[in-house]
């Protein structure tokens, strides 16, 4: 008598019918889950990818849905209920150009850490950026992660593949030795102002952009970050920070404060020429025509600033890098740094939002030679 198969124990055959490979496992109610391919590698996979979920403990629910099917109710539900809009339709193309055609009439149930790590390899191979297509991964660990708290499906394979490795990329935060430099170079120019408080407090461009004079404090020199500013549609609105975590409240260093006062006099002055535009009367940087500045605007200032001075062009984002660098360097506390920047995790801090100063790496070289000689 042939010996009964055990719960997780699975069959794989070829069906006479269409010449397909079958693979079937019994699951711990007694049920038996089935699963189908063209190839006898790819069911071997489905079946062990079901083994271990069972022995894991975790749900085996059969989806009949497709990724496709289900990324179109993620993308139309979660993200954009929860994520801002630039967020939303960055998610949506890179879907729809890179990853419907590869991965959307997969079976959500059926998705291996295989299939994903190949669509990722692929895309490296196409010449894509390494960090499109962390996004890419980025994109379905969230979107698997909605499937497992759905139980559509046992794990969350795309978080098992391998990241692409990403570069430093041309970043150029200022070094302690470059800040007189920098701010010598910035000195008159119009928007010297808004340089220095992002630099001051370590604001994204549209925290700096979207400031307004309510949000300020001349008198000890502190600023709150509320909202920050987007142009979208062709028009600027006042959108929700990037995270909760964002909503803060900045004391200045005293070059930032000065500046900051030195601007609300001139801005006074120049007002009564050009006047605010109606509906903008509150914001602290205002364009020449006394709109908001578009950020194309203040990036360019800053390039051209830079190249003037002879120095290492800088993006607008650098400021704030380079405010994490330089309170790194001077031994601030990570989770203050941290909170004054507006992180959700040390991590992102410590990162991606710190570069090492030389000085400091003479310094800690120092330090181990006296320890090994003394």
């Amino acid at each position: 008598m042939a010996k009964k198969r055990g719960h997780g124990e699975g069959s794989i055959y070829r069906r006479a019918s269409d010449g397909r490979w079958v693979g079937a496992v019994t699951l711990p109610d007694g049920k038996r889950r089935y699963c189908s391919g063209r190839k006898r590698a790819e069911v071997a996979a489905q079946v062990d990818q079901i083994r271990q979920a069972i022995a894991a403990g975790l749900p085996v629910q059969q989806s009949p849905r497709t990724v496709g099917e289900f990324a179109a109710e993620w993308l139309a539900g979660t993200v954009a209920l929860r994520r801002n809009p630039n967020t939303v339709k960055t998610y949506t193309i890179m879907w729809n150009r890179h990853m419907e055609p590869a991965l959307g009439k997969v079976k959500l149930s059926h998705l291996s850490v295989r299939q994903v790590q190949q669509f990722l390899d692929g895309k490296l191979a196409e010449g894509l950026a390494p960090r499109s297509v962390a996004m890419m991964r980025a994109i379905l660990v969230a979107l698997l992660k909605q499937a497992e708290v759905y139980e559509l499906v046992g794990r969350n394979v795309a978080r098992l593949t391998e990241p692409p490795e990403i570069g430093e990329g041309m970043r150029h935060p200022l070094m302690p030795e470059g800040l007189p430099r920098f701010l010598q170079a910035v000195s008159g120019h119009r928007l010297e102002a808004l340089y220095l408080v992002a630099l001051g407090a370590g604001l994204r461009i549209g925290e700096a952009l979207g400031l307004c004079w309510d949000h300020v404090e001349l008198g000890p020199g502190m600023i709150r970050i509320q909202h920050q500013m987007e142009y979208r549609g062709g028009r600027y609105l006042f959108t929700e920070p990037k995270r909760r975590a964002s909503k803060r409240t900045v004391p200045l260093p005293g070059f930032a404060a000065d500046a900051l006062r030195r601007h609300r006099i001139r801005q006074e002055t120049h007002g009564l020429q050009v006047p605010p535009m109606p509906g903008w009367e509150s914001l602290v940087f205002r364009g020449s025509e006394g709109g908001p500045i578009h950020e194309n605007v203040a990036r360019s200032g800053l390039r051209r600033i830079c190249r003037q001075a002879g120095m290492a062009p800088m993006t607008f984002h650098d400021l704030r890098r380079s405010y994490g660098t330089l309170l790194n360097h001077l031994k601030v506390d990570p989770s203050t740094i941290q909170a004054l920047m507006g992180h959700a995790h040390v991590a992102t801090t410590l990162g991606v939002y710190t570069s090492p100063v030389p000085e400091d790496q003479w310094a800690a070289v120092r330090s181990l030679h006296q320890l090994v000689t003394r």
